[in-house]
């Protein structure tokens, strides 16, 4: 009962501060946070269809796990921000969510339930010395090969030869896939280099 209740706490605190943050003044680092997720999925989507074309789902695989995390690595070292992915359902051990990341990536589902548009999700919180942000990503058509519900059984394997905590299939187009984590520690915090 405990639990349900701290549930029903966190989903209210989660809904109220999506609809504070839709009706405050957008903050000045929103349009930054946005234009470098734009720049990691464009670069990503680039790279990954590429692949697609000449080898196919498991070129892609190979690709994603080499390349994605050294693209973020990149353009993180160019704009100052620390550049991530997370889900519910992770393929990659590493980008499990923290338990705040699982919050805000229970609530884009909820708000996805009640009809918003995933290209609209999005959260924010400036803390203490540190921005924080997230964004959903849609599922589409391209990542179902290797996400989808019917992944074949030789690809499968090849995606466990990489990673083999891999939960994330069975999804469907229109699902939320996951999101883009950021973060950035503003100057004076503890470990900060960015300006």
């Amino acid at each position: 009962m405990k639990q349900c209740i701290k549930l029903v706490l966190v989903a209210a605190s989660l809904f109220a501060a999506s609809v504070a943050q839709a009706d405050e003044a957008k903050p000045d680092f929103l349009s930054d946070a946005r234009s470098v997720v734009m720049i990691f999925q464009k670069s990503l989507k680039q790279e990954l269809m590429s692949a697609m074309q000449s080898g196919g789902p498991k070129k892609a695989v190979e690709l994603c796990h080499s390349r994605a995390p050294a693209i973020a690595e990149e353009i993180g070292k160019k704009t100052g921000w620390e550049i991530g992915r997370t889900a519910l359902k992770t393929r990659n051990e590493k980008n499990l969510p923290s338990e705040a990341e699982r919050e805000v990536l229970e609530n884009f589902e909820q708000r996805k339930e009640k009809g918003e548009s995933i290209d609209k999700l999005e959260w924010w919180q400036k803390q203490d010395n540190t921005i924080a942000y997230m964004k959903a990503i849609p599922m589409s058509g391209m990542c179902a090969s290797c996400h989808g519900s019917n992944v074949r059984p030789s690809l499968k394997q090849h995606i466990n030869q990489f990673y083999p905590h891999d939960m994330a299939t069975g999804f469907k187009v229109g699902d939320i896939r996951g999101a883009f984590t950021l973060k950035r520690y503003l100057k004076g915090a503890k470990g900060s280099e960015a300006p």
